[in-house]
């Protein structure tokens, strides 16, 4: 059981962060994406701004709400788990996992960084889908029960849904929960040895490549008409 703010850190992180930052960011980005359309046409397009200056621009004010959020969240976590006793070290332990089942306690500094390029990637890519459910929807209410349903279906599928047990390694809403992947916990729970930090980082940057691209061809569209 937790006994130190790093280890309150950990278990939010590890059990509650990612829909935390799946509601959040669905909530506050559905309304500034959607607030650029008037009667379901896209004002922003008569901004003289480069479409993929545009584009980048919402993508970064996504990454900002949900690297705020998640300092948000580490900090008042760490806080509340420091009263009384004290704040640890990067160097607690968290369980590990492998495919065997043996369980290896490992400190946590030993993910950091790649704990924190997969989060960023992760931001990048609900801001993504966000933005191409805000370009086709353009009402602020269905782009936000749009994201929630499409994120925390495709989220739980990966982990419940045997049957695709096979091939989550390759569905981007896999590592939106980033300390179960790099502690191996998923690669248990489905029996996958192919899901780790590269796989991820790979799958990630590749996805929100391909949404980016989408994107710009709904803006362009959307200027053409």
């Amino acid at each position: 059981a937790p006994v130190q703010g790093i280890s309150y850190i950990i278990l939010i992180v590890n059990n509650y962060l990612s829909i935390i930052l799946i509601v959040m960011m669905a909530f506050i980005l559905s309304s500034l994406y959607c607030s650029n359309y008037f009667n379901g046409i896209d004002i922003s397009i008569i901004v003289p701004m480069k479409q993929v200056n545009r584009i980048m621009t919402k993508l970064m004010v996504g990454c900002f709400v949900g690297i705020s959020a998640t300092l948000l969240v580490l900090i008042i976590s760490g806080t509340l788990g420091s009263i009384g006793t004290e704040f640890g070290s990067l160097k607690s332990p968290i369980l590990t996992y492998c495919a065997s089942g043996i369980c290896e306690y490992e400190p946590i500094i030993n993910f950091m960084m790649s704990w924190i390029i997969m989060s960023i990637l992760s931001m990048l890519f609900i801001s993504n889908v966000i933005f191409v459910l805000s370009g086709l929807l353009k009402k602020r209410t269905s782009c936000f029960f749009s994201s929630l349903l499409f994120l925390f279906a495709c989220t739980w599928g990966c982990t419940k849904i045997a049957p695709i047990f096979s091939i989550v390694h390759l569905i981007p809403t896999t590592y939106l929960n980033c300390l179960q992947v790099l502690s191996g916990e998923i690669g248990y729970l489905t029996q996958n040895n192919n899901i780790n930090a590269l796989t991820g980082i790979i799958v990630l940057l590749v996805c929100n490549i391909v949404l980016t691209i989408i994107n710009f061809s709904l803006m362009k569209m959307r200027e053409v008409k």
